[in-house]
């Protein structure tokens, strides 16, 4: 059975292998080169990785850790599905599983900042909220590339021709 220590470190070694993969990859990703509206998230995405990189090496500093990141397979996996989307030229599927890992993230992120409260670890805490303040408008951003303008528009299009209903006299 493992340790709450070695649980610990191995949830904060796979956030930062997956905020590593994540400013290396971006770069590459064909969905930079097809479609700039959507490659200005791309790049707000990889520029957010890159601090959180930093920040999260921040916290392996004050454990007295050298930073190193354990394999995280979603990452690879929702990124590998994030390219085929981009290079078959759907910036939509693309957003959609760079939408998935955001949520992988978050859910990271959060638990690492109550294991961090429950072990009165002070230090971790504002680059923990931090992080998840930065994921959540993230995914909010991807959400809107990836499903926003179609939904409010078939919204719109089903309410514009809904018949209002009657009203009592």
């Amino acid at each position: 059975m493992q340790s709450f220590a070695s649980t610990y470190m191995q949830t904060l070694s796979q956030i930062y292998d997956t905020e590593r993969q994540i400013a290396v990859s971006l770069p590459a990703s064909p969905a930079v080169r097809s479609d700039t509206s959507f490659a200005a998230s791309l790049i707000d995405l990889q520029r957010q990785s890159n601090r959180q990189v930093s920040r999260l090496e921040g916290i392996f500093r004050v454990l007295y850790r050298e930073p190193r990141g354990e394999a995280s397979w979603v990452a690879t996996a929702l990124l590998r599905q994030a390219f085929v989307s981009a290079e078959e030229g759907c910036a939509a599927g693309c957003a959609a599983a760079l939408l998935a890992l955001t949520r992988y993230e978050l859910t990271l992120y959060e638990s690492l900042l109550r294991w961090s409260e429950q072990c009165d670890l002070t230090e971790a805490l504002p680059v923990l909220r931090r992080c998840l303040a930065e994921e959540f408008l993230q995914a909010s951003n991807l959400a809107e590339c990836a499903f926003g303008s179609s939904v409010w528009e078939r919204r719109r299009s089903l309410t514009s021709t809904a018949r209002a209903p009657a009203t009592l006299q």
